[in-house]
């Protein structure tokens, strides 16, 4: 966010309009800057699964979103906290269930994980082909 979306905020005239518009313009903004989504290769992945890339623009942005999803689900582990000299190998979240839920079938896949993570949109986890990827 800038110092301008912090102004509109501070203007607005209700505190039910303040919460609306803190809740995306500022806020949001900043969990993509600071919610590890940053430097992820989402293209480069989705390309070689033949993914619709114009799809993923709807979806891609809010990518930690599906990530706070999994960690609030207790799916993902992450580092209580990192010094600024901790490798980002050391330094990240993993899914430590992930062997296992990869081996699940795609509709138990989507009935016992996806549907959380990708809060019920189902389209996503199509390819081009409408292959589950």
């Amino acid at each position: 966010p800038n110092c301008h979306d912090h102004k509109d905020a501070l203007e607005q005239d209700t505190f039910s309009d303040f919460g609306a518009f803190i809740a995306y313009t500022p806020h949001g903004t900043t969990h993509i800057a600071i919610g590890g989504v940053g430097g992820s290769d989402f293209k480069n992945i989705l390309k070689a699964h033949d993914y619709d890339l114009e799809m993923a623009e709807h979806w891609v942005p809010i990518a930690f979103a599906y990530q706070k999803n999994m960690y609030r689900a207790g799916w993902l582990e992450c580092p209580v906290t990192c010094s600024s000299d901790t490798p980002v190998s050391e330094c990240k979240c993993t899914c430590p269930d992930l062997a296992d839920m990869l081996a699940l079938s795609p509709d138990q896949l989507w009935g016992e994980y996806m549907n959380v993570v990708l809060a019920l949109n189902y389209k996503y986890i199509f390819n081009k082909n409408g292959t589950n990827i």
